[in-house]
């Protein structure tokens, strides 16, 4: 197996992984709109699109993960073998799928602190503080999604990946 069919292993099985937090995610929002003193805070439209967005993200790591492994994996080793490739490029592709099984468990719980202080802003009353119960798992989650990111950037990580796109993918 190559490095790159080795990440899109990774994305699929990623992939299943967000699709199980998907349903949750959908079933612990659904709730909300089972009690009538809950719903009218809940803008419906921006769950809806969210949960369209996630499951549009599930069907493309499940239906095409060679695809989403082609972008991840570096240029120089996408395709070289596993077997015959060094210790780094092994550990790179590791790397990125540990990265993407992170992402994978973590954009679902930023799905729900997003759904959870438009619940908040929407409730009369609230004067836009976040007590430390809320603040403490959100920054959590962000730093794990900012890990996450930079596993599956790899060495160049974020400004790397900046450059290149300055660049326009030039070596200049």
């Amino acid at each position: 197996m190559t490095d790159k069919q080795w990440v899109g292993l990774g994305v699929r099985v990623s992939g299943i992984l967000l699709g199980i937090y998907f349903i949750a995610f959908v079933i612990r929002t659904l709730s909300f709109f089972k009690h009538p003193e809950t719903a009218a805070n809940i803008d419906v439209t921006a769950y809806v699109v969210l949960a369209i967005i996630i499951l549009l993200i599930v069907v493309l790591m499940i239906a095409f993960p060679l695809t989403v492994a082609g972008k991840i994996v570096p240029g120089e080793l996408g395709g070289g073998s596993i077997s015959s490739e060094s210790k780094e490029s092994i550990q790179r592709a590791i790397l990125s799928v540990a990265g993407i099984i992170i992402l994978a468990i973590r954009l679902p719980d930023l799905a729900y602190w997003f759904v959870y202080i438009m619940m908040l802003n929407n409730q009369e009353g609230f004067d836009g503080t976040l007590g430390p119960d809320i603040i403490a798992p959100l920054v959590t989650t962000f730093i794990e999604i900012a890990i996450a990111l930079w596993l599956i950037l790899g060495a160049k990580g974020i400004i790397g990946e900046i450059r290149k796109l300055r660049t326009a993918g030039t070596d200049k």
